[in-house]
């Protein structure tokens, strides 16, 4: 086994260990239960997720870069139905109260 990623808490380590499985990678998750002990214990106490096989390093570094990356914000929008031109928060014109199309 080797190490391959320190997390910041069980949730996070837990969520990668699932989305690399979803890619065919295995991994395991370690020091699940002493996360809760920081600030009164040393540093090294996240949660670690360990890849079963060295090989597959290179592709779950890729995987890593897509999972630690946010989420793209909506962008702004023109209504099909008016022209009227939205923020990227609005679902409905307010205008004429046409639904965003779907992306």
């Amino acid at each position: 086994m080797f190490r391959f990623y320190q997390a910041r808490d069980l949730i996070e380590a837990s969520m990668l260990r699932d989305y690399l499985a979803d890619h065919r990678i295995r991994s395991e998750v370690f020091r699940a239960g002493l996360s809760s002990g920081a600030g009164e214990l040393p540093a090294n106490i996240y949660p670690e997720v360990w890849l079963y096989d060295e090989r597959d390093t290179d592709l779950a570094r890729g995987y890593l870069r897509e999972f630690l990356r946010p989420a793209g914000e909506p962008e702004a929008w023109i209504c099909p139905n008016c022209g009227e031109q939205l923020g990227a928060g609005f679902d409905l014109c307010w205008r004429c109260g046409a639904s965003r199309e779907p992306a």
